[in-house]
């Protein structure tokens, strides 16, 4: 019974056996590789009839393969084996449909077509081989029944790509061409195949016509799209910033309002202080006033007793007297004037200070607030650290500071320096902002400015009260009137 062995079918169907007609009947490698062979593929009785024929499916010709159709055609001179090969273009078209590489197919068409043109130059009188296409008429052979191929299931464009491939492939041609030579004859192809790829092509043309168009809307409709999206984080972005800062602005318009608050309290303290020292000059301009009313009285008495008493002892004694009450009382009044124009300049100082302070604490309110505390934090450890502030001194003097919860060191760099409380009996506040005018004019803290700066430059910080003998009374002021009339002019000089 003749043996009729397919290759490559696998490629255009997955189960090539349920193509096999019933009378014909599917054989394996390990049939052949049994020692009596030919009683095997014959059986009793069966006879040589046409389409009788034993049938082997391979999906490519290996050398395992190639090996055991060798032993079994040297096993006797009469076993014939007809090769079925199938023809690149629908073996590579089908290969290509099912996803696979483009080298890799061309490489496994060219391993099986060399593999069966070896095998048949060595076995030329043995084998027979045909070539074999998909949706065409067998051919007719008197001593077997060839297989009818199912037409191709996938898409013309795939044929056309193999026939472009083996095209452009010389080797592949020359191999093709050697098969087709050796083969004793080939399968026809289906005309219907070619006019189903030309209709596929104009079908193609026209598809890829509009497919460009739609890829150009949905291209344009993708960048719109990209622009909204952009647009809209754009957006997000800018109202999550305006929230922030709208809360920030919130939270700013809390803090001036309150540093408002502290502003105008230090304003009104100001104009306290400026009332109280205008009427302490009304007070002090009444009283030179005064004195210049009785320094007149007394010149005038003074030429009264002149013209009165002439060259009397007893009134040159107490014209004497009198002179020297008068030159003692122009005396105290100089000294008095004198202190009081120094206290006028120290409390224009501590204005001046105090307004520099309130614009300085204005300004910090435009400050951030967490680094206005982290300021003030670091103030209070610099001033705690040093040997100018005590503490529990600060407290006894001050007892409504004890009674509050605020820390000692806190209250005095925002409240007690404004006040002129002092920090302890070694620092005198008002007299060392009095006394540099440049602190009062940069309208820095004392106390820090002294740490910092100050004791480098052995600046003072208190009045130094000075141990002076009591002045000699003069005989002059025993004298009744004479010491009555100082005694008044020292109170109106007062």
């Amino acid at each position: 019974m003749p043996l009729v062995i397919y290759i490559g079918l696998h490629a255009i169907t997955r189960e090539p056996a349920l193509i096999l007609p019933s009378e014909q009947k599917q054989v394996t490698l390990a049939t052949l590789k049994v020692n009596d062979t030919a009683a095997s593929l014959d059986e009793p009785g069966s006879g040589q009839q046409k389409g009788n024929n034993r049938v082997l499916l391979l999906e490519t010709l290996t050398e395992d393969a190639t090996r055991t159709i060798k032993q079994w055609l040297q096993k006797a001179a009469t076993q014939h084996v007809t090769l079925v090969w199938l023809q690149p273009v629908p073996y590579m078209a089908a290969k290509l449909a099912q996803g696979e590489e483009t080298e890799v197919t061309l490489q496994e068409w060219q391993q099986m077509a060399h593999a069966t043109l070896n095998l048949f130059r060595q076995h030329r009188r043995q084998v027979t081989l045909i070539g074999a296409d998909v949706g065409g008429v067998p051919p007719q052979r008197d001593e077997v029944a060839l297989l009818t191929l199912p037409p191709a299931k996938h898409a013309p464009l795939f044929t056309l790509a193999a026939s472009q491939l083996l095209a452009s492939n010389s080797a592949m041609q020359e191999t093709a061409a050697h098969l087709c030579a050796s083969s004793t004859c080939v399968y026809p192809q289906a005309e219907s195949g070619i006019d189903q790829v030309i209709n596929t092509l104009r079908d193609h043309q026209k598809n890829s016509q509009q497919i460009s168009n739609l890829e150009q809307q949905l291209s344009a409709e993708k960048e719109n799209q990209q622009k909204i999206n952009e647009q809209s984080k754009a957006l997000a972005s800018v109202n999550e910033e305006n929230d922030l800062v709208i809360n920030e602005l919130h939270r700013v318009q809390e803090l001036l309002e309150s540093k408002l608050i502290e502003r105008r309290v230090l304003v009104k303290q100001r104009d306290d202080v400026r009332n109280h020292y205008e009427i302490a000059i009304q007070q002090r301009d009444s009283a030179l006033h005064q004195l210049d009313q009785r320094f007149a009285q007394l010149q005038q008495a003074h030429l009264d007793l002149k013209e009165s008493h002439g060259e009397n002892k007893e009134y040159q004694r107490e014209q004497k007297a009198l002179s020297t009450r008068i030159n003692r009382l122009q005396t105290q009044l100089n000294v008095q004037k004198k202190e009081f124009q120094q206290a006028l300049q120290e409390q224009s100082t501590w204005l001046t200070w105090v307004r520099r302070n309130a614009a300085h604490y204005s300004a910090a309110a435009y400050k951030h607030s967490r680094s206005h505390r982290k300021t003030l934090k670091q103030q209070a450890a610099l001033v705690q650290a040093s040997q100018h502030f005590d503490k529990q001194w600060y407290l006894e003097q001050y007892p409504d500071i004890a009674k509050s919860t605020m820390d000692p060191v806190e209250h005095y760099l925002k409240f007690g320096v404004l006040e002129a409380r002092n920090p302890s009996p070694n620092f005198d506040t008002k007299f060392y902002i009095t006394q540099n005018p440049d602190v009062a004019e940069s309208g820095y803290q004392p106390l820090l400015h002294y740490i910092q700066h100050g004791q480098m430059e052995h600046r003072q910080t208190k009045l130094e009260q000075l141990q002076l003998p009591s002045p000699r009374q003069t005989p002059e002021d025993f004298s009744g009137g004479a010491s009555d009339e100082n005694a008044q002019a020292s109170q109106e000089a007062k």
